[in-house]
């Protein structure tokens, strides 16, 4: 978790107090506060991702970006509101009341709140119900997109569900911890019980040096990464176990193409015997030709794609690919909402077809 300071400055230098900042993740307001005399803000215990930052009055909106991986400032110059701001408000409440009482109270609301939200559940409606047992799926995304948040909430899901998890990172496992119990997602029970296995793929760390399996040294040895999975299925439980990689950037950078594919291949034939199920997260700006030999290899895949309509930054997601089965391609907005995890954010005008959205029907229950 991180701590993020912003400054607003005048164009003069000065701090300017008083003014709304608000903080955007994969296009979704999480946290909004106004800044203290000296202009200063300071939002603590953040997870780890691409934020934008809005500082606005009546007058004008600036935005700054900032990909936060640790503590961070951020400076602003900001240009005060003109002294006609109460009119210019004033005139808005006016437009508001015309507008309501023309369109009435219900439609007014339904066009300022077009979407409904949905938990991660409704991928059911997008996949023809889910996930079938022994899928190899690749969850691939732009930076900050949301892949490690999907990844961290469908291990703890499948783990609510009754099946083992083994989740291999490219962060630091306890960062992985400390980011899950932000979504109020905590494994130390699972751990306990050995239906978890965290394993952190990283090159600074020794091995044994934190809960779990320790860290994988060489991360992009395929050889190493294949039997420290199946040392990680070999320790969990048999039933259906579920095996995630996030986000596996540095192995598709580096790993030999035909290692690579052996090992999505090997990996693929134990889970499927199992009835469990392989998730790999990877960036979208990996080598195009280390993610052309992955996609060819898993049978369904997802993308997550961030994008700006109408000076708005939002995240949306897209089924690419399901071998065999038919699926809805359209793509979908999602927000990552403090507490609740990846919500999908489907128009009310939206007909897709109803499937029973429990989450087992997404990762235990599908068809081999």
């Amino acid at each position: 978790m991180y701590d993020l300071t912003v400054l607003v400055v005048a164009q003069d230098g000065g701090a300017t107090a008083g003014v709304t900042v608000s903080l955007t993740l994969a296009g979704e307001t999480i946290i909004q506060n106004t800044t203290g005399s000296n202009g200063i803000l300071v939002f603590r215990d953040l997870p780890k991702g691409q934020y934008v930052i809005v500082v606005s009055d009546q007058s004008q909106t600036v935005r700054s970006t900032v990909d936060l991986s640790q503590n961070a400032s951020s400076k602003i110059q900001f240009s005060p509101a003109p002294s006609s701001w109460v009119t210019q408000s004033l005139d808005w409440i006016l437009l508001g009341a015309a507008v309501g009482g023309l369109l009435g109270y219900g439609e007014f609301y339904r066009r300022k709140h077009p979407y409904k939200e949905e938990p991660l559940e409704y991928l059911n409606s997008l996949t023809s119900g889910g996930f079938h047992d022994g899928d190899v799926v690749l969850i691939e995304g732009d930076t900050g997109a949301g892949k490690t948040t999907i990844c961290e909430e469908l291990a703890y899901k499948s783990l609510q569900s009754g099946n083992p998890v083994a989740y291999l990172t490219y962060d630091k496992p306890e960062s992985t911890r400390q980011q899950m119990k932000a979504f109020h997602w905590d494994t130390f029970e699972y751990e306990q019980k050995q239906q978890f296995q965290l394993v952190g793929c990283e090159l600074t760390k020794t091995l044994g040096e934190e809960r779990g399996l320790g860290v994988l040294e060489n991360f992009y040895d395929t050889t190493a990464l294949d039997l420290t999975i199946s040392t990680a299925l070999f320790q969990l439980s048999n039933e259906k176990p579920v095996v995630l990689v996030d986000s596996a950037y540095q192995l598709v950078e580096r790993a030999r193409l035909n290692g690579l594919a052996n090992m999505v291949f090997d990996t693929s034939t134990r889970i499927k015997k199992m009835k469990g199920k392989f998730f790999i997260a990877v960036s979208k700006t990996d080598s195009k030709s280390g993610l052309a030999e992955l996609e060819a290899a898993v049978d369904s895949i997802i993308t997550l794609d961030t994008t700006t309509a109408e000076g708005q930054m939002f995240t949306q997601l897209t089924v690419k690919k399901m071998r065999g089965r038919k699926f809805d391609n359209r793509p979908v907005k999602i927000k990552i909402h403090p507490g609740r995890g990846m919500m999908f954010l489907v128009p009310k005008t939206a007909k897709h077809k109803h499937v029973p959205t429990t989450f087992e029907s997404l990762v235990k229950q599908g068809k081999s």
